[in-house]
C-alpha cells in the first residue's frame, strides 16, 4: 500500500451522471438520493428500503481514468488491476463496524459519486475482504446521513488518498509489518487481507 497522488481531475462523467441535477430522470444523482432519504428517513435507517445507484462505475471512461491515476495497481495491495473494481472507501449501501457483525443502514449514500471517496481495487482486497466493512474508532462520531459531517470520523482503515501508509505499514524482506498508534496498520492489514497467502507468495 502506497500513498496515491491523483494527477487526474474528477471525471466529467461524474458531473453528467452523478453530481448535477439535469433533466435525465433515469439517472440517480446525489441530490436525488438526499431528497429521497429526507422524505423517508425512517425506512432507510432500518433497512426496510435501500437505495438504487447509477451504474456509472462500470463505464469504461470512468474505469480507465482510475487505472491511469493508480498506475493500473490496486489501491491496497498494489497488484495489477486486471480486472479491477470501483471501491467506495466509505461504503455507499450499508456498512459494518465488525466483520460478520451487525449491518447498519443506510451507508454513505451521499458519497456514492464523490471523487474523493472513490478508489480502484482488486477483487481480492475489495470484494473478498473489505466489502462493506468500515470501522471507525469512535462510533459516536459516525456520520449517519448527509446532514452530518463525516470529516469528524476517525477511520480504522488507512485511506491511501489521505494518509501516508508507510507510517503504519512496512515490509521486512517479503513480510508485511505494522507500526504506529491504535494498531491502525495491523487492523488495515486484516481488513483488506494484505497478509493473505497469495500476496505473501508473490512477495
Amino acid at each position: 500500500m502506497v500513498k496515491i497522488i491523483r494527477t487526474s481531475v474528477r471525471p466529467v462523467i461524474l458531473f453528467k451522471r452523478g453530481l448535477n441535477t439535469g433533466q435525465d430522470k433515469c439517472v440517480v444523482k446525489t441530490s436525488d438520493l438526499q431528497n429521497i432519504y429526507t422524505a423517508n428517513s425512517a425506512s432507510y435507517n432500518c433497512g426496510a428500503v435501500t437505495f438504487s445507484f447509477d451504474e456509472v462505475y462500470k463505464d469504461k471512461q470512468f474505469t480507465e481514468i482510475f487505472k491511469k491515476s493508480q498506475n493500473n495497481k490496486c489501491c491496497y495491495c498494489q497488484n495489477n488491476l486486471d480486472p479491477g473494481e470501483v471501491e467506495h472507501f466509505r461504503p455507499k449501501g450499508y456498512y459494518q463496524q465488525k466483520r460478520y457483525g451487525k449491518v447498519y443502514h443506510p451507508g454513505y449514500y451521499w458519497l456514492a459519486y464523490e471523487w474523493s471517496n472513490l478508489l480502484y481495487a482488486c477483487g481480492g482486497c475489495n470484494g473478498i475482504y473489505k466489502g462493506n466493512l468500515f470501522p471507525i474508532y469512535n462510533q459516536s462520531s459516525r456520520a449517519k446521513n448527509h446532514t452530518q459531517n463525516y470529516l469528524f470520523e476517525h477511520p480504522v482503515l488507512i485511506n491511501p488518498l489521505v494518509d501516508n501508509p508507510s507510517i503504519y505499514i512496512f515490509f521486512k524482506k517479503e513480510k508485511i509489518k505494522h507500526r504506529g498508534p491504535q494498531k491502525r496498520g495491523f487492523r488495515t492489514i486484516k481488513i483488506v487481507g494484505l497478509d493473505r497467502n497469495e500476496l505473501n507468495d508473490q512477495r
